[in-house]
């Protein structure tokens, strides 16, 4: 990551999206060389630790010994896995490795726009289009261990007809709009916490897969303007009620496993049921089991007191096991009528409800949540009045236009009238 300059610092006092000699020029290099390091520094390391643990686990089973000789495998999968990554890697390096970022918006605004163009270094054509991701990312610290959390994120993607070729090669434009309540980049990321923004542009290629990351600055300016938001005010003259009566007039959601009724009275009722998430599910399940067996087996072969050494290990286990019936069983239904919102959870039969009053929410909003894979789940959630920790709503959807649809659907219902 690059360092701050003292003497741009001295020179743009007021102006922290100068104090970085790449976001002065404009312009940026992708962090892909970095990633493939990392990729191969990970493959090697676990290589080096796989030769004696299988040289091991062989003189056990020779000694009819078995013991915790299979869990040895877990190590080399591990190296094959992370060989194949560090390959993977290394190849889209080579390949794109002139791949550098133009930012047209500098810095880009909270409250206003961000846009940039990346240029690939070589001219490519991408059948489906280049899908780009901005996201805001916000590092804290917790139990000594440094955590990232996704706060907000949207994708777009640019067909190929919007790709233009220019003198590096394959030309990418990007624009996106920045909720006014999102936060700046901070301007020491060492120092936790700390908020980076981050852009990703990807595509599916012939070959190595394209793929560049980049680290780029939005800041509050002279141009932000409260007018581009994402929260949903309980204000009939609020800024999003317009987008929100269009979404109430019959805008399906992308899960059609989420039932949206409306009765005559104007009250809606949003039903999510039980099991949405049937990968996710599965694949806690797999990892408890897997954790809590890993756990078992080799406290099993622990003598004495040394068998406490895994109790760390098994408490988070338990915690885990006990999380997975919830995402197989837990459903939720959120009914909104003119002056009052009411959440519902229940799981085999019994359950809870919460009830929330027009005069006591301040706005309703989606909120990225995490994910896997590079994705991000999305929620939606209850801003209180009073300035305390906001609600859960709805949790775990699978895309930020569901999550925006639902908020605009439970801010017009519960608004009417007031």
């Amino acid at each position: 990551m690059a360092k701050i300059s003292d003497s741009l610092r001295s020179a743009h006092p007021d102006a922290p999206w100068l104090w970085r000699e790449d976001w002065a020029s404009g312009s940026m290099k992708s962090s892909q060389g970095a990633g493939a390091a990392m990729a191969c520094l990970f493959a090697v390391v676990f290589s080096g630790i796989s030769i004696p643990l299988v040289m091991k686990a062989g003189e056990l089973i020779e000694k009819e010994e078995i013991g915790v000789a299979p869990l040895a495998a877990i190590f080399p999968i591990a190296a094959v896995g992370l060989s194949y990554w560090a390959v993977t890697e290394t190849a889209r390096w080579l390949r794109f490795r002139d791949t550098h970022l133009e930012i047209g918006t500098n810095p880009g605004v909270v409250g206003g726009r961000f846009t940039a163009t990346t240029h690939v270094g070589r001219v490519v054509t991408a059948e489906q289009g280049f899908s780009a991701r901005l996201s805001c990312l916000k590092r804290s610290r917790r139990a000594n261990k440094s955590h990232e959390t996704t706060i907000w994120q949207h994708e777009i993607t640019i067909p190929m007809t919007h790709v233009r070729r220019g003198p590096f090669g394959s030309a990418v434009p990007v624009s996106f709009d920045i909720p006014f309540e999102s936060e700046p980049t901070s301007v020491d990321s060492s120092r936790l916490p700390s908020v980076q923004w981050r852009l990703e542009v990807a595509a599916e290629l012939a070959g190595a897969d394209f793929s560049s990351v980049f680290d780029v600055p939005v800041f509050k300016t002279e141009e932000s303007s409260e007018d581009v938001s994402e929260r949903f005010e309980m204000r009939p003259s609020g800024p999003r009620k317009a987008p929100a009566a269009r979404v109430a007039s019959g805008s399906p959601l992308e899960d059609e496993r989420i039932s949206v009724d409306r009765a005559n009275d104007g009250s809606l009722e949003i039903g999510l049921p039980a099991s949405r998430n049937r990968a996710g599910a599965l694949f806690l399940t797999i990892f408890a089991l897997f954790w809590n067996g890993f756990v078992f087996f080799v406290g099993r072969e622990l003598p004495g007191l040394m068998a406490l050494l895994l109790a760390p290990f098994a408490l988070v286990g338990l915690l885990i096991a006990l999380f997975v019936p919830v995402v197989w069983l837990q459903s939720t239904k959120i009914r909104a009528r003119p002056g009052m919102l009411t959440i519902h959870q229940s799981m085999l039969g019994a359950g809870t409800s919460r009830d929330f009053a027009f005069e006591d929410i301040e706005a309703i909003v989606p909120k990225a949540q995490g994910g896997n894979g590079g994705r991000t789940n999305w929620s939606v959630k209850i801003q209180p009045s009073n300035g305390r920790k906001a609600r859960a709503a709805a949790q775990n959807l699978k895309s930020k236009d569901d999550a925006q649809k639902i908020a605009a659907l439970l801010t017009d219902a519960i608004s009417r009238g007031q």
